[in-house]
């Protein structure tokens, strides 16, 4: 790859970060809202898969863009919000609902 196009792909990659960590207040904010409406005897569908694609989506991303400890956070409180879907909802019916 020569050094324009480098040049070019690091400017890219450094845009998406900054727009990525520029998103994350709101992401936080979104998780604490669906936590704080969540019931944990209720299977609540939208509100339940919502956090769940969150939190997954933000374990992957938060490594990707060099916060792999917030990563691992993310992926614990996934792994939590798992148990309680699952609990809730069966483990058959979680692990489809929730893939």
């Amino acid at each position: 790859m020569d050094e324009h196009r480098t040049a070019t792909v690091k400017k890219k990659l450094e845009s998406l970060r900054n727009n990525f960590l520029a998103s994350l207040p709101d992401r936080c904010k979104e998780i604490e809202t669906l936590f704080e409406g969540m019931d944990t005897s209720v299977y609540n569908v939208i509100n339940d898969q919502k956090l769940h694609g969150i939190l997954h989506t933000l374990s992957g991303s938060l490594g990707t863009f060099g916060l792999p400890g917030g990563g691992l956070l993310a992926k614990e409180a996934e792994e939590v919000l798992y148990s309680i879907i699952r609990e809730k909802r069966g483990a058959n019916r979680c692990r489809k609902e929730c893939s």
